[in-house]
């Protein structure tokens, strides 16, 4: 590899963001884009002059000479080209969720380790200012043990209805994998998990709604068949607990809402917009605020993708980790379908 990190992107939806961060990044070389759109694969390479560019993924990874490539595309078409990626040699940064289901996610791990490439999933809010001070925060015991956690993202009337339009049947279980829990549950399960040090898991039991996003598909001639909403309690080996909570549509206050409560021995937390701290001290209970430094990772989880494949840092996110938040996602489904709970061997 030589000195300048060269990097590609394929999918600009969300993948334009991933461009504009290695655009700027010192010490990266935003050498190819691609996107099945031309008029915004055009627009993206004339934004950050970018000169090589490709409608196809797969020749952007075969012919465009690179150190590494970050992977923004359909859930269903993460494991198709991170595996080809990993085999030609490249690093690789791809969306969340890692895929569409485990067996998948579990193929995408072999070929990393065969291959000795970095294989990182974009889980860009553990790299939030906020959400760094509060793990700095945990990290260092002030909380004690986390025994038990909430979090959630909900969203009032956020069915992302623009997905069909990539093909027919976006909104299936076969395309997005799943619904709210998978495009939003995931990132706040994650976070959690992060803060409580990854306990091991021992059962998941879900349940998931639907009938406002169908009723509305109905209106749009849009099969939707996913859900609207879905709850879950995941129980640990060690007695900890972790309830989670997302939709798409639901009739809650607010239109959009994330949050992620932390109850330890020592102290709780509550992470939003803000992280406050609950504590007590010789009988004195008192609430203080943490603030975050924007310049701790600078680039988010992009800028650490590369100066991870830079050996620059240690990776704070791992495959392993990922495919754990998918297998518990499913597992959700799983519960909700059958109405049992699914044991974790």
């Amino acid at each position: 590899m030589t000195d300048l990190l060269k990097v590609g992107v394929v999918g600009l939806g969300m993948g334009r963001h991933h461009a504009k961060v290695c655009a700027a990044l010192p010490g990266v070389h935003l050498k190819a884009i691609s996107d099945a759109s031309p008029e915004r694969l055009a627009e993206v390479a004339r934004e950050l002059n970018v000169k090589e560019t490709y409608q196809d993924g797969h020749a952007l990874i075969e012919r465009g000479g690179l150190d590494a490539v970050v992977i923004a595309v359909p859930n269903h078409l993460h494991a198709d080209l991170t595996i080809r990626a990993l085999r030609h040699g490249l690093h690789v940064l791809v969306e969340k969720p890692i895929a569409s289901d485990v067996p998948d996610a579990e193929a995408m791990l072999r070929a990393s380790r065969e291959a000795n490439r970095v294989l990182m999933v974009g889980f860009n809010q553990r790299f939030f200012p906020q959400h760094q001070a509060a793990w700095q925060y945990v990290r260092q015991g002030f909380l004690g043990e986390i025994y038990y956690a909430k979090t959630k993202w909900l969203r009032r009337g956020g069915v992302p209805w623009w997905y069909e339009a990539g093909g027919k049947g976006a909104l299936s279980t076969e395309i997005a994998g799943g619904g709210p829990l998978i495009d939003l549950g995931v990132h706040k399960l994650d976070l959690a998990l992060f803060l409580m040090g990854f306990p091991e898991v021992s059962s998941v039991d879900g349940t998931t709604f639907r009938g406002i996003g169908k009723r509305e598909g109905q209106k749009r001639s849009i099969e939707f068949a996913l859900e609207d909403a879905g709850v879950a309690l995941i129980r640990f080996r060690d007695n900890r607990a972790l309830l989670l909570e997302a939709s798409w549509s639901m009739h809650c206050k607010e239109p959009d809402t994330q949050e992620t409560i932390l109850y330890g021995e020592n102290g709780g937390m509550r992470l939003a917009n803000e992280v406050e701290v609950y504590s007590e001290s010789d009988g004195i209970q008192m609430n203080s605020q943490l603030f975050g430094n924007d310049n701790t990772h600078e680039g988010g989880v992009t800028g650490h993708f590369c100066r991870v494949v830079q050996k620059r840092e240690d990776p704070i996110i791992t495959g392993e980790q990922a495919i754990l938040g998918l297998r518990i996602i499913k597992a959700i489904y799983e519960s909700a379908k059958t109405g049992k709970t699914v044991s974790f061997e």
